[in-house]
């Protein structure tokens, strides 16, 4: 009987390590979170045929009225802010209990014009590196009181942004699996650091993180 048992946990172990080779070696699709982060057909930075620099305010709000993906809708004198309706893709899941007074979204304007969208959103780094690509540079960096760091990350044109926060100290998985906000920006981002995970580590080690 013993015998049985062994044969079974092997067999069962085998299939288990075969299944995961199989899943590791299958090619990262990035088509439908690329399509989620950049609209096709819109020139990008533009996110849900939103386009900061060209979108007015006005047509933002009739665009999140008639998303299948938007419920509550809050506009005031200088941004729009959204809560996400539960129908949304599981990319932008909600972050917040409907009874948070925080909103998933917010677009910003000045003029009439949308400046920038700001999203809450569970992605992790690593995904976004996968559908993205590695980013050119590291925005800023800030560090605060040893405790946590602030990355802002470029990706694609530059008008697209992922804003992390990582406790310290910092180590190679919390910093895959990072999240915070996405930004579509009006316009790109300055100068920045090295993306050089060893140059990274030295500046967070330099700050005691």
């Amino acid at each position: 009987m013993t015998g049985v048992f062994q044969r079974f946990a092997i067999s069962f172990n085998l299939l288990f390590v075969g299944c995961l080779v199989l899943i590791h070696f299958q090619p990262y699709d990035d088509h439908d979170l690329r399509n989620l982060l950049f609209t096709p057909d819109c020139v990008a930075p533009c996110f849900m045929n939103i386009q900061p620099g060209l979108t007015s305010a006005a047509d933002a709000v009739r665009t999140l009225e008639g998303s299948e993906w938007v419920g509550q809708i809050q506009v005031g004198p200088y941004g729009i802010l959204w809560r996400w309706n539960g129908r949304q893709p599981l990319a932008f899941q909600n972050l917040y209990p409907v009874s948070s007074e925080k909103y998933d979204g917010v677009i910003a304007f000045a003029d009439g014009l949308v400046v920038n969208i700001i999203l809450s959103s569970p992605l992790k780094l690593g995904d976004l590196y996968l559908a993205l690509g590695p980013p050119q540079k590291i925005g800023s960096i800030s560090i605060q009181h040893s405790a946590y760091v602030q990355m802002n990350i470029p990706f694609g044109d530059e008008a697209f942004m992922a804003s992390v926060t990582i406790e310290c100290p910092v180590a190679t998985a919390t910093y895959w699996q990072s999240s915070g906000r996405m930004m579509w920006l009006k316009d790109n981002v300055g100068d920045g650091n090295s993306t050089n995970w060893r140059d990274l580590l030295l500046i967070f080690r330099r700050y005691d993180c």
